[in-house]
């Protein structure tokens, strides 16, 4: 789903991926059952409550977070953007010492966003970049030969290639058919600070 710990189930590791759409949630938990997985939890539910009454301090390893354009989910019919400074902090809270935050998007003003969401809590000591990451172009491709210059604060955060065995999302499908042919890949390290 959109907001999904871990991409893939191998292992002896346990995934739990959250979606607040009821239809994915089947989707996913159905592959899950036919794969005859046992380790994986499917949640149905809104990312921001799991993140604040689900998930004990220090409890995960990694959190990976991918949706589309628009980088907003509805709740109650009001559009707000998932990833805010609240929500970076429960994120910070769960993840163990050294643990790892991956969001994957395909929506420039997005990246930008979370871009500088991340310099604040750079800041404070909860995130810091992942010294090895890709590199960024500095321009993005788009359908119909149309390109926009990606802003300096998003090279800094975000690579545009993802990394090989990163696993795929329900979006997948829908980014390869669309009009964005550039993704921006973030993967950021959990800092000390509280």
């Amino acid at each position: 789903g959109p907001v999904s710990v871990g991409q893939r189930a191998e292992g002896a590791a346990n995934w739990v991926a959250v979606e607040l759409r009821v239809d994915r949630v089947f989707q996913v938990w159905a592959r899950v059952r036919l794969a005859g997985l046992s380790n994986v939890l499917v949640v149905c539910g809104d990312a921001r409550e799991a993140f604040s009454l689900c998930f004990a301090q220090g409890s995960l390893a990694e959190v990976y977070i991918n949706f589309p354009d628009p980088a907003v989910f509805v709740r109650t019919g009001v559009s707000e953007p998932l990833l805010d400074q609240p929500f970076l902090r429960a994120v910070h809270r769960a993840l163990r010492p050294g643990g790892v935050l991956c969001v994957c998007t395909d929506n420039p003003t997005c990246a930008e966003v979370v871009s500088l969401l991340l310099n604040e809590c750079e800041g404070v000591g909860l995130f810091r970049p992942d010294p090895s990451k890709g590199p960024c172009a500095s321009e993005a491709t788009h359908a119909k030969g149309a390109v926009t210059p990606t802003p300096a604060a998003v090279r800094r955060w975000f690579s545009t290639e993802i990394p090989a065995g990163y696993g795929s999302s329900y979006f997948d499908g829908l980014w390869e058919a669309g009009s964005r042919t550039t993704r921006w890949f973030l993967r950021v390290l959990r800092g000390a600070g509280s």
